[in-house]
């Protein structure tokens, strides 16, 4: 019998990327498209937390800096695209349903209409109480850093200026009410496969691509009843965000942390 799943995505690409990598005995029932919070919630919430020179300190390093990252690290996505994607022909997508967002009775009874026996999030939307609550599987998220100590985003940028390399990675974790505090199904490390071509905006491709097989292998345990999560290594550690324009370029001249 197969092992049922639900991939909740913000685009049909990321699911697709996932499809791809599991093990055929992994049935995907159903991809749920939730583009994600407005960015007018998002960026009220941030100014809220962290204050309006920091807010706007983010916006500048993502309106002025990362345009110039993205350019200059082409070849490079490139050469990860070619190494890391999987050579097979591209699979028919299962059905997609888009929803506004999963935090929602509606959102609830897509899943459970599915009947999955686990739920896999490749999205940063957070996963609601309520949600956890009405649907009766698990979650499984892929983060991009070590949690607990590296949560929230950009975990293997901020483990590579705190020079941590030994958490420098992904996560592939249950999620339970907190904010990537949830059991460990397995981590990786990707600081050996980082290069001087890489930067802010490639960290996150190494880091995919080594969660995938920890993803495929958690789910294919799962199947099979065998699966043991792993202790914390770390201590919980606070929430991150995009870093400012300042303390970018401070990390960067200071520790060449790109």
């Amino acid at each position: 019998m197969s092992f049922k799943i639900v991939i909740l995505s913000r685009n049909k690409s990321s699911a697709q990327t996932v499809i791809e990598a599991l093990d055929p005995s992994i049935q995907v029932v159903k991809i749920i498209v939730d583009p994600g919070a407005s960015r007018k919630k998002i960026f009220t919430k941030r100014i809220r937390k962290i204050g309006v020179i920091a807010f706007v300190g983010q916006l500048l390093f993502r309106f002025m800096v990362m345009p110039y990252l993205n350019f200059s690290s082409k070849e490079r996505k490139k050469e990860l695209s070619s190494s890391y994607l999987k050579s097979r022909p591209s699979e028919a997508l299962p059905p997609v349903e888009y929803i506004d967002t999963i935090n929602s009775q509606e959102g609830s009874r897509v899943i459970n209409d599915a009947k999955p026996d686990a739920i896999v999030v490749v999205t940063r939307r957070i996963i609601s109480k309520g949600t956890l609550t009405r649907v009766p599987v698990r979650f499984i998220n892929i983060h991009d850093g070590i949690v607990p100590k590296y949560r929230g985003l950009f975990g293997a940028y901020w483990a590579m200026v705190a020079k941590d390399h030994k958490n420098c990675g992904a996560t592939v974790h249950f999620i339970d009410q907190g904010l990537d505090t949830g059991p460990i199904i397995a981590q990786s490390n990707i600081s050996e496969q980082l290069t001087s071509a890489d930067n802010f905006t490639t960290y996150a491709m190494h880091q995919f691509a080594s969660a995938l097989p920890l993803l495929n292998k958690g789910l294919l345990d799962m199947a099979n009843n065998r699966l043991h999560t792993v202790p914390r290594s770390s201590e919980v550690g606070k929430i991150r965000y995009i870093p400012t324009i300042w303390a970018y370029l401070r990390h960067r001249i200071s520790k060449g942390i790109k």
